[in-house]
């Protein structure tokens, strides 16, 4: 079982990689959204409140994406404490 889990186990590496995945899908929709909204930003930074009103669907997605990466980090952790 130690070479399944613990510092250097399978699931520690493959669930390291998820991490890795997620964030890294999270960072891309930050800058995706950023990108097609970037004429709807204004000089006093009224933004980030339009975003949350307007764009729920976006909004969720984020959250969901670093819930997912969160998750993943976690266990990762967990395992490799194993």
């Amino acid at each position: 079982m130690q070479e399944m889990v613990g510092p250097n186990g399978f699931f520690t590496s493959v669930f390291g990689i998820s991490a890795l995945v997620s964030a890294s899908l999270f960072i891309v929709l930050i800058g995706y959204i950023v990108l097609k909204d970037l004429p709807l930003m204004d000089k006093q930074g009224r933004y980030l409140s339009y975003f949350f009103t307007h764009r729920k669907r976006e909004a969720k997605a984020l959250t969901a994406t670093w819930v997912i990466a969160f998750c993943f980090f976690v266990t990762t952790w967990f395992l490799s404490t194993l």
